[in-house]
C-alpha cells in the first residue's frame, strides 16, 4: 500500500482531532473534581487565574514549547495534562482506525467509555477520586448499547460484567479490610469496573484485572518510598484499570 500525501493530512488532521478531545477531557477532569464551573468560556491558569490565550493551548505542543511552565506566571504545568492528551491521542486514533480498518462502525459507541475511562485517570492521580457520574452512571448505557446490537456482546454478557466486576471489587475490598484494617479499593474503582463490565462484558474482566493487577503492582513500586511498608501505600487503582482495557480492547481488532 502507498501512503499518499492526502493520507499524511489526513492522519494529521485525525491525531490533532483526538489530541484536542484530550485537552478537552483534561479541562472536563479539572474543573469537575475541583467544582469550578463547566460553563466558563475560557481556560485560565489554575495559579494566578490568567486567561490563557489560545496559542498556547495548542495540545501537547504547549506544553513542551512552554517547557512545562505557565507563560504567565512560570509556575509548573501539572504532567497530567500532555499525559492524557498523548493518551487520548493513541488511544482514540488507533480505535478510529480499526474501526474504519475492520467497518465496525457501530463501535464508534466505545469514545464514551474510553473518554470516562480517560477522565478516571485524571481525576485518580490526582485526587484519588473516580467521578461517580463519568463512572458508574455510565454503565447503564452500556446495556442498552448491548441491547440495541451496538457492541459485540449480549446484554446479558453486560449485564454479568457490570455486576460481576463489582461484585467481585467488593469482595476483595471486605478482604483487604479484615487483614489491613481499611479499604483496600475505592468505591470508584469499582463503579469503573461497573462501567467497564457493562461495555465490555463477563468474558474479557479476568484478563482486564489480570493486566491491572500487574500495572498496579508496577505502579505501587514506582510510587512507592525506600523503607516503606507496600501493604500501607496507597496507589490509585483506577488508572490500572484504564490502561489494561485499553490494550485488551485494542488486541481485540487484531
Amino acid at each position: 500500500m502507498i501512503f499518499s500525501f492526502e493520507d499524511a493530512i489526513e492522519l494529521l488532521l485525525v491525531i490533532f482531532f483526538f489530541a484536542s478531545v484530550g485537552s478537552f477531557l483534561n479541562v472536563l477532569a479539572y474543573r469537575l473534581v475541583h467544582d469550578k464551573s463547566f460553563f466558563a468560556v475560557r481556560s485560565s491558569c489554575p495559579d494566578c487565574q490568567t486567561i490563557i490565550p489560545w496559542y498556547y493551548n495548542i495540545p501537547l505542543i504547549s506544553f513542551f514549547w512552554l517547557r512545562g511552565q505557565s507563560s504567565c506566571c512560570q509556575k509548573k504545568i501539572s504532567w497530567l495534562y500532555p499525559l492524557i492528551e498523548l493518551l487520548s491521542t493513541l488511544v482514540f486514533t488507533l480505535h478510529f482506525f480499526c474501526i474504519t480498518f475492520y467497518s465496525s462502525y457501530t463501535s464508534m459507541i466505545y469514545y464514551l467509555p474510553l473518554s470516562c475511562l480517560l477522565v478516571a485517570i485524571r481525576t485518580d492521580l490526582e485526587e484519588m477520586v473516580i467521578l461517580t457520574p463519568l463512572s458508574l452512571w455510565i454503565a447503564p448505557l452500556g446495556l442498552i448499547a448491548a441491547f440495541l446490537g451496538w457492541l459485540p456482546i449480549t446484554v446479558y454478557e453486560s449485564l454479568l460484567g457490570a455486576i460481576g466486576g463489582y461484585t467481585l471489587l467488593y469482595i476483595i475490598n471486605c478482604i483487604a479490610i479484615k487483614i489491613r484494617g481499611e479499604p483496600g479499593i475505592g468505591e470508584g474503582d469499582m463503579d469503573l469496573i461497573a462501567l467497564i463490565g457493562a461495555f465490555w462484558g463477563i468474558q474479557f474482566l479476568p484478563y482486564i484485572l489480570w493486566g491491572a493487577s500487574i500495572i498496579g503492582l508496577g505502579m505501587s513500586l514506582f510510587f512507592i518510598k525506600k523503607n516503606q511498608d507496600l501493604l500501607v501505600i496507597r496507589v490509585p487503582f483506577g488508572p490500572s484499570l484504564a490502561i489494561s482495557i485499553f490494550l485488551i480492547h485494542l488486541y481485540s481488532f487484531m
